[in-house]
């Protein structure tokens, strides 16, 4: 779900947070996350941002700089995905301003028989927004391949 097999896209903004939490701006920054991770238009986007910021503060600052900072090193996996040999889904967020819809595409070309699910009014986190969709999209997966093939 929303991720990206490249390299990061923004190095610059991902280092400007780094330093912003570390100069106390934590609250600030877990706003803007919260205002962009999910879609303000979709039926749940309250829920969610309000869900996000609750995961947020409980893990903190320090491991927010940890995942934000391991975001930066992302070695491009891109060509790895053709490896990929078990049953995939990729259930994307067509709202998804993290992980924009296009690296999910771009993952199905190149995973065998991946299938891509796009939700509408959705961002980053279908589970929360989404979350009746994204347990239908998995039970037809699921029902669709064979036990054992992974």
């Amino acid at each position: 779900m929303g991720c990206n097999p490249g390299p990061h896209r923004d190095t610059e903004t991902a280092r400007l947070r780094n330093e912003r939490v570390r100069r106390g701006e934590f609250e600030a920054v877990v706003e803007e996350l919260a205002a962009t991770i999910t879609h303000e238009g979709g039926p749940r986007a309250d829920d969610a941002s309000s869900s996000f910021r609750r995961m947020a503060r409980r893990a903190g600052p320090d491991v927010l700089l940890r995942q934000n900072t391991s975001l930066l090193g992302r070695p491009d996996r891109r060509s790895d995905l053709a490896s990929i040999t078990c049953p995939t889904l990729l259930l994307w967020g067509r709202q998804d301003r993290l992980a924009a819809v296009e690296h999910g595409r771009e993952m199905a070309a190149r995973i065998h028989g991946a299938r891509l699910v796009v939700l509408d009014e959705c961002g980053h986190l279908p589970t929360l927004e989404q979350a009746d969709a994204t347990v239908a999209a998995v039970r037809e997966w699921l029902g669709a391949i064979r036990i054992g093939e992974c």
